[in-house]
């Protein structure tokens, strides 16, 4: 297993115990070593800045969880190949954020602009 991986593991297993804080600090730490090789917009960084958002939303670090969802559905949505479900749960996790911050005006036009970007709206 090599240290990326671990990292993810640990990761999971830290946020399994509830510690969020060190789960986000091991998937940081993941997500840089991994963006020095692939770069930072890499299609195998989307479910990382995925999960960081939720860690970091759990955390009540609304701005950061913000960053890290924006990334994961810009690289979702930008891959070649996009998966229409990771772009669903991303914009689902990002929806739930800004209505937990009361900026229900961004909620509506980022899913009106999902939507039309992947040609159903």
């Amino acid at each position: 297993m090599s240290k990326v991986d671990r990292l993810r593991s640990l990761s999971l297993l830290s946020e399994a115990q509830g510690d969020y804080a060190k789960a986000a600090e091991l998937l940081e730490q993941r997500v840089e070593r991994q963006a020095a090789v692939v770069g930072v917009y890499h299609v195998s960084l989307a479910t990382d800045f995925h999960d960081l958002g939720l860690l970091y939303h759990a955390q009540d670090k609304f701005e950061m969880a913000e960053v890290a969802l924006l990334k994961a559905l810009w690289i979702e949505i930008n891959q070649a190949e996009p998966e229409a479900l990771l772009v669903s749960e991303t914009a689902n996790a990002l929806g739930k954020l800004y209505c937990e911050l009361d900026a229900y005006a961004q909620v509506e036009p980022r899913y009106r602009q999902l939507l039309a970007d992947r040609g159903n709206g």
